[in-house]
C-alpha cells in the first residue's frame, strides 16, 4: 500500500470516528502527493460544506470530477 493510499484510508476512518480535523490532516497528505485524488477531494470538500463555507468546498469537489 502507498504512502497516499494508507493516508487515505486513515482519512476514511477518521472521518467515519466523526474526528474530522484528523481526517483533514490525512486528506491533505494525500493530496501532497495526489492533488487530484478523487477521493480526498471530495471528502475535503464534505467537511469543508458541512463546517459553512460552501465555496471553498466547490474548487475540492470540481477537483474530485476533473
Amino acid at each position: 500500500m502507498s504512502n497516499a493510499a494508507h493516508c487515505l484510508s486513515q482519512g476514511f476512518s477518521a472521518h467515519k470516528n466523526g474526528d474530522f480535523k484528523k481526517a483533514l490532516t490525512y486528506y491533505n497528505a494525500v493530496l501532497k502527493h495526489e492533488p487530484n485524488n478523487a477521493d480526498a477531494n471530495y471528502n475535503i470538500g464534505r467537511i469543508i460544506s458541512d463546517y459553512g463555507d460552501k465555496e471553498q468546498a466547490v474548487s475540492f469537489f470540481e477537483n474530485a470530477v476533473n
